[in-house]
């Protein structure tokens, strides 16, 4: 069959003349960021008869050089690699444990982790003191704290800005953000926001305690309030709080255990009754899915911050039990099922994060105000690493 590659280049001319102009779509309903594209009218230049002939020369050299490889020829496949993606240097071993008499952090009972993917390291927030850990090499080493800036209640890592976030509330319903920048080791506390207008009674707690997780979608930060069912998203870059209307105005009671998962698109929340809902952020959706939620197993599943995370690896969340002797159990979104509790038999006690270099949840182990240990679960092999030996001196 015969093609007329001057026709051929002139009608791609006409549609390259027709194409759609720039749509700028709402960021957090479609996952376009909201940015200027460029609309000007392209050039013209293509429709000169010279031009157009030289172009299908080029198309008829290239067939027969070729000889039509990317229809005929044999198909060849390369492992993508991420940009900028992290990894251990060579002569690591990262399920070798750090030193025994290395410093470490002490565990306040409000602690909280997250792992930076630029550095390669896991942040952890326990009262003033920031400390890091390298995952590749098991050691512990402490960074500028943020200062006093109230009662911390999550803290995530924002790709989009590269910076991890601390979340903080007080008693008057006042939200406040500081996010740390592990480039130049700095710190910067953002504005305050009302979050909780009035208190909700002698009964409530009085401080919003926030949930917050990260959306790859639109590169912004969605904040729970799950007292008043109020849902924000925040942009670090700008320091400002845009509040979601998603449909209710009320959420099964107890502290949640709240999570984004990115095999489904979905926020993710777990009720510490024994109730699984998820978010749409995209179609501004609740779902619940109740069919075979663990349930309060003896206060096992209570929620401080940071103890539900997506294992990218394996597209599931992961959830961690507090008083269960380090039990785990893992949310498959695709199904809306949960796997049974995993129990790894010593205490271990929160906080946690997925660590992607290494592909594994990192956890602390040891007793709460003592000097704790590190150590790491494989959710593929269902295995156990001990990356630091806890110590009580």
């Amino acid at each position: 069959m015969s093609i007329d590659l001057e026709h051929e280049v002139r009608a791609y001319a006409e549609y390259l003349d027709e194409i759609l102009p720039t749509v700028t779509a709402d960021r957090v309903r479609t996952g376009v960021p909201d940015r200027p594209r460029p609309v000007a009218a392209p050039p013209r230049w293509y429709r000169r008869p010279v031009v157009v002939f030289l172009a299908a020369m080029a198309v008829v050299l290239l067939v027969a050089v070729a000889q039509l490889p990317l229809l005929n020829g044999p198909t060849v496949t390369t492992t993508p690699q991420a940009t900028g993606a992290f990894v251990c240097p060579p002569g690591s071993n990262p399920d070798q444990p750090g030193p025994a008499d290395q410093p470490r952090p002490r565990l306040g009972g409000l602690d909280f982790m997250t792992f930076h993917a630029g550095s390669g390291q896991v942040l952890v927030l326990t009262g003033d003191d920031l400390w890091t850990f390298d995952v590749c090499t098991n050691t512990w080493t402490q960074a500028p704290g943020p200062g006093d800036i109230g009662l911390v209640s999550d803290f995530v890592y924002d790709v989009d800005s590269d910076r991890a976030v601390a979340f903080t509330s007080n008693d008057e319903g006042v939200a406040r953000v500081a996010s740390y920048e592990p480039a130049t080791q700095t710190w910067t506390v953002k504005s305050e926001f009302v979050v909780r207008p009035t208190r909700m009674g002698p009964e409530a707690f009085l401080f919003p305690w926030l949930k917050a997780a990260y959306d790859p979608v639109t590169g912004l930060v969605v904040v729970l309030e799950p007292a008043m069912a109020a849902m924000w998203i925040y942009d670090v870059d700008t320091d400002t709080w845009t509040e979601i209307d998603h449909g209710t105005t009320w959420l099964p009671p107890g502290d949640p255990f709240f999570t984004y998962d990115a095999s489904v698109d979905r926020l993710i929340v777990y009720h510490a009754h024994g109730s699984t809902w998820e978010y749409d952020l995209r179609a501004g959706q609740w779902e619940p899915h109740d069919t075979n939620s663990l349930g309060w197993e003896g206060f096992g599943w209570w929620s401080i911050g940071n103890e539900f995370v997506y294992d990218e690896a394996n597209q599931v969340s992961v959830l961690f039990s507090y008083t269960d002797w380090a039990s785990v159990s893992t949310y498959d979104a695709s199904e809306h099922l949960w796997a049974p509790k995993v129990v790894k038999g010593s205490g271990g006690v929160p906080p946690m994060t997925y660590d992607p270099v290494n592909e594994r949840i990192v956890m602390f182990v040891g007793d709460t105000y003592q000097w704790p240990g590190v150590i790491a679960y494989d959710v593929a092999t269902g295995e156990w690493v001990t990356l630091l030996e806890p110590t009580t001196e």
